[in-house]
């Protein structure tokens, strides 16, 4: 897949042949940095365009906004 940038995204590096005149980066982000941030960009999501364009349907119930974030305490941290 390309994005607007010409840059390649989602590509598995055991299909990529080595070329010594190559440079190669690599950069990952944490699994749960992603989770996050999707967590802070949900109102962005139009679900409905969303579900059409994957061919999903409608829920059967409402769609309900997930559970405030809780992040855990600190050993020794009270509950405000």
């Amino acid at each position: 897949m390309r994005p607007s940038g010409g840059g390649l995204v989602g590509v598995d590096l055991d299909g990529i042949r080595l070329d010594p005149r190559a440079t190669y980066i690599v950069v990952a982000r944490h699994p749960l940095d992603m989770a996050v941030s999707l967590y802070h960009h949900r109102h962005n999501i139009d679900r409905r365009r969303l579900r059409s364009l994957t061919g999903h349907t409608e829920p059967d119930r409402t769609d309900t906004p997930p559970p405030p974030l809780r992040l855990p305490r600190r050993p020794g941290e009270s509950e405000s």
